[in-house]
């Protein structure tokens, strides 16, 4: 009858590390694809530009607000990649918040053997900083976005206006 129940916990546990995996797939898929737009849209626009003054710079009134322009979308650039970063990094947080959350639903420390309820509060803390961690950097990652594509957009008033 033990064997049984720990046939069936295992069982348990490998459905829950491959649930956490697929899980981790689909977000990092999803913040690459949410996330991808803003080195198009600013990349994309300091390139088209470029090749713009290459071939009508003659028309151009204010050369200042040019340089704006191209300054706005490097920096777009720039919060895009920190966007980035702190994606991946709040996916590594959760990930190991996920980690800490089985270790205590399936009751498996990895820690020095001492006494189990000083490991599970160790391991609920380990899961409270982890998932803090995680959403902090998450909401980091959502501002330098919203930065990036704010610096597109006073990138594209910027070109605007230096033709007028």
């Amino acid at each position: 009858m033990e064997e049984e129940e720990q046939r069936k916990q295992l069982e348990q546990l490998k459905h829950a590390l491959e649930s956490s995996r697929q899980l981790r797939q689909a977000t990092m898929n999803f913040e690459h694809a949410a996330l991808k737009p803003l080195f198009l849209l600013n990349g994309g626009a300091l390139i088209a530009f470029i090749a713009f003054l290459g071939s009508d710079a003659g028309r151009i009134m204010n050369r200042d607000l040019v340089i704006s322009a191209l300054v706005c979308w490097a920096i777009g650039l720039l919060f895009a990649a920190v966007a980035v970063l702190y994606g991946y990094g709040s996916q590594f947080a959760f990930y190991k918040a996920h980690g800490h959350n089985l270790c205590l639903k399936f009751k498996i420390y990895e820690y020095e053997p001492i006494e189990r309820p000083v490991l599970e509060e160790k391991a609920r803390s380990d899961y409270e900083r982890e998932s803090n961690w995680g959403n902090h950097r998450r909401h980091k990652s959502h501002v330098t976005g919203v930065l990036s594509l704010l610096s597109f957009a006073i990138g594209v008033l910027f070109a605007s206006f230096a033709f007028l």
